[in-house]
């Protein structure tokens, strides 16, 4: 006798994201320059920081 096992159901991710969400991610990115601003020991730590934080002061 063979099982077979259901696949498992995906929920749809919603189309909008909660303001509170927003709020978060807007605020992510002045964080990160803040912190490197105040901690330039941190500075060729991790690459992808260093540049996200270029693009950023650049973009505004």
């Amino acid at each position: 006798m063979a099982t077979t096992l259901a696949a498992p159901e995906r929920h749809a991710r919603p189309t909008t994201v909660p303001s509170a969400r927003k709020r978060r991610v807007a605020v992510r990115p002045a964080d990160l320059v803040d912190l490197m601003a105040r901690r330039p020991d941190l500075v060729g730590v991790y690459t992808p920081a260093d540049v996200a934080v270029e693009a950023i002061r650049w973009s505004v």
